[in-house]
């Protein structure tokens, strides 16, 4: 089974006009895509400071 995470930011508050990007990456299994998920949270400090979202997905 292949699970997608999905992830989008928005990031106007930081930039001079609005800005919003929409990734995506495959999994092969749900355990992975919310390893890749809780990394990408973390990694990414303006994540709390922006409207973001990442969800994983079965495809």
């Amino acid at each position: 089974m292949t699970f997608i995470l999905i992830f989008s930011l928005y990031a106007s508050a930081w930039a001079d006009n609005d800005f919003a990007s929409v990734r995506s990456q495959e999994f092969s299994s749900l355990e992975t895509c919310e390893a890749a998920k809780a990394e990408f949270l973390k990694n990414f400090e303006t994540a709390r400071s922006t409207n973001t979202q990442a969800i994983c997905v079965k495809k």
